[in-house]
């Protein structure tokens, strides 16, 4: 298939539009967060385990 380029009006609606649809609106597989909020939730989930995890291995070799 021979890609396009598109104009820069063209590319730039395109680039917002996926911006709002993937940062602004809640999604329900990420039960209504949107993604930007639920990336957020995950990664303070993930330092705070892993921080958890690291003080656990501490402890048994300490």
């Amino acid at each position: 298939m021979f890609h396009q380029p598109c104009s820069r009006s063209g590319c730039h609606r395109g680039v917002a539009t996926r911006r709002e649809y993937n940062g602004e609106r809640p999604k329900r597989a990420l039960r209504g967060l949107t993604p930007s909020a639920y990336f957020r939730r995950l990664a303070a989930e993930t330092i705070t385990i892993t921080a958890r995890l690291r003080s656990e291995a501490l402890l048994r070799t300490g």
